[in-house]
């Protein structure tokens, strides 16, 4: 299977946030070693950590299992799936969503909302190698959000995403629209206007590409979102570009190319002179 395309990137990311939190509550022991696991990989997967991110939510996982709690055993099997696909390892990703939709009904069953998680996942996972059963994961998600669960802004963009990627290009920057009427907070907004801004892109309308890549660029700069930042400043460049401004163009350009030497020396990989 091949790494996710840019239009899957945390998307978002794919939904409402990068990982999901554990809950808080009053706990045992064990629970909340479990909890700290997973409060440390949310971490790690901020900061682009994503191998440590999984390792960390696997273990969390394992915690969880052993006192045989299906719902945040589930949610940490699947933030360990998304930090193994941003680490560009979607063949083992995929594996773990199957198993919890394979627990996702009958006895035990679980949560609407993370079933919808769970659907949204294996949709991001499948959309470069079988468009159909992408746009099936995304509507089963959107069955299971009922239209009011805390992913439906998320599950819309994802919408969004397979349409684009079926090129359904109005129906794309309709779906964007309306995940940005219910986004609740900056992540989902920020992936909304950024999925729209790429509609828009394949429809030439590049002064619309402008207006929602530069507010995509805001939010995701406030977030700390440096994957995400540079998918906005590739559709600043390209948008300047087929404007005729290509002093824009230029800096975006620019900027883009020192975001990703800055990131490659913070991860260590800068030869040395």
């Amino acid at each position: 299977m091949r790494t996710w395309t840019a239009i899957a990137l945390c998307t978002a990311s794919v939904l409402a946030g990068c990982s999901s939190a554990p809950p808080a509550k009053e706990t045992n022991a064990m629970v909340q070693t479990a909890q700290t696991i997973e409060r440390r990989a949310g971490q790690s997967f901020a900061k682009g950590e994503f191998d440590a991110a999984a390792g960390g939510y696997e273990s969390a996982a394992l915690v969880y299992e052993t006192l045989a709690l299906l719902e945040p055993q589930a949610r940490a099997r699947l933030n360990q799936a998304r930090a193994l696909a941003d680490a560009g390892q979607p063949q083992l990703a995929l594996p773990l969503v199957e198993s919890v939709l394979s627990n996702a009904s009958g006895s035990g069953a679980l949560s609407a909302d993370l079933r919808a998680t769970a659907h949204g996942r294996a949709a991001a996972l499948w959309m470069d190698d079988d468009l159909a059963r992408a746009q099936t994961h995304v509507q089963d998600a959107l069955t299971a959000c009922a239209g009011s669960c805390s992913q439906l802004s998320a599950l819309t963009v994802l919408r969004a995403r397979t349409q684009l990627a079926a090129k359904q290009t109005e129906a794309a920057v309709a779906s964007a629209s309306a995940a940005l009427t219910t986004a609740k907070n900056d992540n989902d907004r920020a992936n909304a206007l950024r999925a729209r801004a790429q509609a828009q892109a394949m429809l030439g309308q590049n002064s619309a590409v402008l207006a929602d890549a530069q507010q995509a660029l805001q939010l995701d700069q406030s977030l700390g979102s440096a994957q995400r930042v540079a998918l906005d400043l590739q559709l600043l460049q390209r948008a300047s570009l087929a404007l005729g401004d290509t002093t824009s163009a230029a800096r975006y350009t620019a900027l883009a190319e020192r975001a990703k030497l800055a990131a490659a020396t913070l991860r260590g990989e800068r030869s040395a002179p």
